[in-house]
């Protein structure tokens, strides 16, 4: 077990522990984290050494490569259901396993940007009450996508302000989308979408405006 910290920590400062097998995966994690302004302390920990772990000594806790054996043990001990637990995924089948087995937790899958997306995650939040410092669960969802969100309103302002040109290019983006197998425009940031669907979203912008050349790389 390691504790990490800052030179710009305090008291009230949050902590994050983070379980991994993986060296590098610790590393990573801290290391992103550092870039940004509200810093937690950090505790790193091996899957074999997180069993009968005190979840009241941390805020928030960060699991990934670790191997599967120990998976179940080490989510089973962290409780999701009391602190949010963020489970970094690898493959598909490893996530779907954690959101059977713990619902409660919150699944990321590793792709490109992936760390960004840990830091800047809807699920969970930091922030100072009159307790000190806290992580807060802010959803119950695993991981968000375009479909789990609701589609843009109809009736926030007259459709006439938007003028023709706009109606139209809206109306080709949407078809384009749904061409590719999305429900609608997207209406989520990047960062929190499922990669899968940004790339149908990215094969949509590429044909709007029926370009008569596409260079792909």
């Amino acid at each position: 077990m390691k504790h990490t910290g800052s030179e710009r920590g305090y008291v009230d400062q949050p902590s994050v522990l983070i379980v991994s097998d993986d060296a590098e995966f610790s590393r990573a994690v801290t290391a992103r984290w550092q870039t940004e302004r509200s810093l937690p302390a950090f505790t790193l920990m091996s899957g074999d050494l997180c069993h009968g772990f005190d979840p009241a000594a941390f805020e928030m806790a960060v699991v990934g490569a670790v191997r599967s054996s120990v998976l179940s043990p080490v989510l089973l001990t962290l409780n999701p259901a009391v602190k949010p637990v963020l489970f970094v995924s690898d493959t598909a089948q490893a996530a779907q396993a954690v959101r059977n087995e713990q619902p409660r937790a919150l699944v990321l899958p590793r792709h490109e940007g992936w760390l960004d997306a840990l830091v800047d995650h809807p699920g969970v939040n930091f922030g100072l009450g009159d307790g000190g410092a806290h992580c807060e669960m802010q959803s119950d969802a695993a991981y968000p996508t375009f479909r789990s969100i609701p589609p843009l309103p109809k009736d926030v302002r007259p459709r006439r302000q938007y003028g023709v040109q706009a109606a139209q290019i809206e109306k080709e983006a949407e078809q384009l989308c749904q061409t590719f197998g999305l429900p609608g425009l997207p209406t989520i940031r990047p960062a929190h979408a499922d990669p899968r669907e940004l790339q149908r979203a990215a094969c949509a912008r590429m044909l709007m405006g029926s370009p008569q050349l596409l260079i792909i790389d």
